[in-house]
């Protein structure tokens, strides 16, 4: 088994930076909103869990990608 800190693993960092975006957005921080939407998709590089099978890894795939790309 493979302990980490929330912190280090990227997609949580990536989703944490969407929680910002939002918030700052809905505050009316658009300066803020844009950085905080730069950071997590700074982060972004190809497909989610390239590599890892199983219906785990490909549910997690699905949904950043959907994170990532809203309305595609």
């Amino acid at each position: 088994m493979l302990r980490l800190e929330p912190a280090s693993l990227d997609a949580v960092v990536f989703e944490q930076g969407l929680i910002r975006y939002r918030a700052m957005r809905a505050a009316g921080d658009l300066g803020a909103a844009e950085r905080a939407l730069d950071g997590a998709l700074a982060l972004w590089r190809g497909e989610a869990f390239t590599g890892v099978p199983g219906p785990f890894a490909e549910a997690e795939r699905m949904r950043l990608g959907e994170l990532a790309h809203p309305g595609d």
